[in-house]
């Protein structure tokens, strides 16, 4: 499955300054050009082409009914900066040009288009296609992190390094950005260690085309419409990262506990998907007056690479199960 990146300009428009950009600051304009500047050349490269044409066709004031189609208000000045490379695009911009005849373009734009920002923010890339490094950080985030319900902050806890270690490599190195790692709290339990990360276009990407709610998200969560319709190893790579961070020993096997019912139960079908059928419960927790959905089931050949990673072991009781 392909995203439709240009599909991110539309997760909210509220005004110039805050809504989501292509990055087209081409290398003249920077100290140090890298490959992010070379691929927002090609970009306003096109942009340029989109100029040239619509000038020969709609007249020199097309960039004015242009600026007016969109959501928010901008400075005619700033188209200038736009076609020259010297600021980056907001991609509504670049959607509605479609509506001016240049769907082509349009279309052009999205091959090398793989960076973004706000006019705040830091650049980042965003993936293409779906994969199992994005399958299992978005298990994770659903099961151990949650996306700041007003901010576009990224954070996930896990009692176990190891967890946090590959979280931390995964986002870095799929949306070239860097977060901040450390030890939460301490307790009779042990240590909580936190990885948090804040980008924008990450943010918009993960509650966009992942689904994964901002805010409080316990009992909302389900399994993501992208993996469904993903293969095996990718689907493979999702329960590893549902039971990576928040699976757990349960009698003489391993389980797992949510307080969505509608996502154990999806996990239950993808389990079943690997010749995995566990067994269903539910309580009520009587000390927060809550509902859980767990399952369980043996750890046999077919289930017992969700939890011989590393990490998983040192649970209690888990080096006894798998031996």
């Amino acid at each position: 499955m392909q995203f439709e990146l240009l599909e991110l300009g539309t997760c909210e428009n509220t005004g110039s300054r805050s809504v989501i950009r292509a990055y087209t600051i081409v290398p003249n304009y920077v100290k140090n050009p890298t490959v992010k500047n070379i691929k927002a050349q090609k970009i306003v490269d096109i942009l340029r082409q989109v100029n040239s044409k619509l000038k020969k066709k709609l007249g020199l004031d097309w960039k004015a009914h242009w600026l007016d189609s969109l959501p928010f208000e901008v400075k005619k000045t700033s188209t200038k900066d736009w076609f020259l490379g010297r600021a980056s695009i907001p991609l509504i911009a670049i959607s509605q040009l479609a509506n001016f005849g240049c769907g082509k373009e349009v279309q052009q734009i999205t091959n090398p288009v793989e960076y973004f920002c706000s006019t705040t923010g830091t650049v980042s890339k965003i993936p293409k296609t779906v994969s199992e490094e994005i399958a299992w950080l978005v298990a994770a985030i659903l099961c151990d992190g949650h996306i700041k319900k007003n901010e576009n902050r990224v954070v996930f806890f896990s009692n176990i390094d190891y967890f946090v270690k590959r979280f931390e490599s995964i986002v870095c190195n799929l949306f070239e950005i860097s977060g901040t790692c450390r030890i939460s709290k301490t307790s009779d339990t042990g240590v909580l260690y936190e990885f948090a990360v804040e980008n924008k276009p990450m943010a918009h990407f993960l509650n966009k085309f992942c689904e994964i709610p901002r805010g409080k998200k316990s009992h909302l969560i389900v399994v993501p419409r992208i993996i469904w319709e993903a293969d095996f190893k990718t689907k493979k790579a999702f329960l590893k990262g549902v039971f990576d961070p928040d699976g757990g020993k349960r009698s003489s096997g391993l389980g797992l506990t949510s307080a969505s019912k509608k996502f154990r139960d999806q996990v239950y079908m993808l389990l079943q998907e690997f010749d995995i059928v566990p067994a269903k419960d539910e309580w009520l927790n009587r000390k927060y007056n809550k509902r859980y959905y767990g399952l369980r089931f043996k750890i046999t050949p077919k289930s017992s690479f969700l939890c011989r990673c590393a990490g998983a072991v040192k649970r209690t009781g888990f080096r006894r199960i798998l031996n």
